[in-house]
């Protein structure tokens, strides 16, 4: 993640526009289980967000969100992950292999999500 884009955004109005966002493809041919992941947490009321953005704009959207939904594709540690976190948001994330290298673990880490620090929590 290019530090140059992804860093923490300060909100102007102090209050993040998105409860819960999640930035990414959502084909779903590709991402069968990323798509029925997303539709089952907005069938449950969850204040879900989709958003397809790339680079400063994905950076632009994280920064302005609660939490930050990472699903990857295979299990794997992906760039969003490391994004979301150097934009200063929460991150809830599956547990995907090399977390525990990043420090965070099932109950993720304590962190306010803001203000340096950023929250981390995976499900499985």
């Amino acid at each position: 993640a290019d530090p140059a884009i992804w860093q923490p955004v300060g909100l102007a109005g102090g209050e993040p526009e998105y409860d819960v966002l999640f930035v990414g493809s959502t084909d779903p041919t590709i991402h069968t289980e990323r798509v029925a992941l997303l539709e089952w947490l907005q069938a449950q009321g969850i204040p879900l967000t989709v958003k397809h953005a790339y680079g400063p704009a994905a950076a632009a959207l994280m920064g302005r969100a609660k939490v930050v939904l990472n699903r990857s594709l295979a299990g794997d540690l992906n760039l969003r992950v490391m994004e979301a976190l150097c934009t200063g948001t929460a991150l809830v994330t599956d547990a995907v292999d090399g977390l525990a290298e990043l420090g965070i673990g099932l109950r993720g880490n304590a962190g306010n999500g803001r203000g340096g620090r950023s929250t981390a929590a995976t499900y499985r």
